[in-house]
């Protein structure tokens, strides 16, 4: 069963195209995405918080993805983000409200399925992650399971 969910885990991210959906910064073309609005200060601060993750500056990014969500409070992507941060401190409580919250604002949101599928792994949740994972794979795909 694990190592199952391992390979569908790795083609999902294989089919979405990076590792962390999360980690890119969405498009300054697509108005609205990314921050729950479109607001060009939404998405810098969005991008400052995901920078803030990969340099290992996690209590800064947290303070910044909880100002975006206080100046944008719909937006999945940094629900997505402050989950991926929690995850990264073994918050895995904290994660788990996060990555919820993100698919519950972003439902057609593949980061934010991710998000929610890397938690419920962590919490050896492994029937749920597989679920959730194999969702994003059809979704990103089209292909469905016979």
């Amino acid at each position: 069963m694990l190592r199952k969910l391992l390979i569908v885990g790795l083609l999902v991210f294989a089919a979405t195209g990076s590792w962390s959906l999360a980690q890119n910064a969405p498009s300054p073309d697509a108005p609205g995405q990314g921050t729950g609005g479109g607001s060009t200060e939404g998405e810098a601060s969005l991008a400052r918080a995901q920078l803030l993750y990969r340099t290992g500056n996690f209590k800064d990014a947290i303070a910044e993805y909880q100002k975006l969500l206080k100046d944008n409070p719909g937006s999945p992507e940094a629900y997505a983000g402050l989950s991926r941060v929690y995850r990264k401190q073994e918050k895995i409580d904290e994660a788990f409200v996060a990555a919820t919250k993100a698919v519950e604002l972003g439902p057609g949101s593949a980061e934010a399925h991710v998000s929610l599928g890397e938690v419920y792994f962590r919490q050896a949740r492994m029937a749920e992650a597989q679920k959730v994972f194999v969702g994003v794979l059809q979704s990103s795909t089209g292909v469905t399971r016979p």
